[in-house]
């Protein structure tokens, strides 16, 4: 499976306008440079994974290393009146070292919420303000036990998501570069004797996504031992770290 595919099966607490009651509310306050909106706007990223199988026990039978380019290209209006914006996933392919577009999503925000739809799967990925501790309903246009297909084989991706926000306007560091404002989003961290489910994501104030960490994963090896990247049969590990954007 190429990683773009892997990609595609990526990718609510409602806070009200308080401008009425509290004016004196700081500029910025609800925080929509983290997940910023242009069309040109453009960020690239190095993509790792690891694809495990049933007929590989425990062991990755595929590991791939990526470079993937998400471009805003054009907006439309949903039957909700919400702008959206049309991104373009591109794929360097590594012979020619051009970038090959290989699918179409869309990315959209409310006074309230951002959302993330890829290959169909709509996602409320954030919410405003973002406030530490928060929880909200991130997978309220999908059912959470929908089956997905690694390699063939399914897996309950979403299975019990319940996205909060871990901390906000923090300084860190992503790679080997040092943020001041760095807003870090937990989606799922649960695990079991035969399940995993880890989600975790990270936005850089005025850039937007910069890290993205996903372990997804099944085994029937319930008495093993051994980490999860040993003894997990189905599923995927995927890392994503921003390199470049405007």
């Amino acid at each position: 499976m190429r990683t773009y595919l892997l990609l595609a099966i990526l990718g609510s607490l409602l806070f009200g306008s308080c401008k009425k009651e509290n004016p004196e509310l700081p500029v910025g306050f609800y925080a929509y440079d983290y997940f910023p909106l242009a069309i040109g706007k453009y960020w690239t990223y190095q993509i790792d994974s690891a694809l495990f199988d049933p007929s590989v026990s425990g062991h990755p039978f595929r590991i791939s290393s990526n470079l993937v380019k998400t471009t805003m290209i054009d907006t439309f209006i949903d039957g909700s009146g919400l702008l959206n914006y049309v991104v373009e996933y591109a794929i360097m392919n590594q012979t020619t070292q051009q970038w090959e577009p290989a699918y179409l999503g869309r990315a959209s925000r409310s006074v309230s919420e951002a959302f993330l739809d890829e290959a169909g799967r709509k996602l409320v990925k954030m919410t405003f303000p973002p406030v530490a501790g928060a929880h909200w309903d991130g997978t309220r246009y999908i059912n959470q036990q929908a089956v997905v297909y690694i390699s063939g084989e399914p897996i309950e991706m979403f299975k019990d998501w319940d996205p909060r926000i871990v901390s906000t306007d923090e300084p860190g560091t992503i790679g080997n570069a040092s943020f001041d404002k760095i807003l870090t989003i937990e989606f799922v961290d649960t695990e079991s004797r035969i399940e995993k489910r880890l989600a975790l994501e990270k936005y850089i104030r005025g850039v937007g996504l910069a890290y993205r960490e996903y372990w997804i994963l099944d085994t029937q090896l319930n008495t093993d031992e051994r980490p999860w990247d040993q003894k997990a049969q189905r599923g995927f590990i995927l890392t994503q770290q921003l390199m470049d954007h405007n």
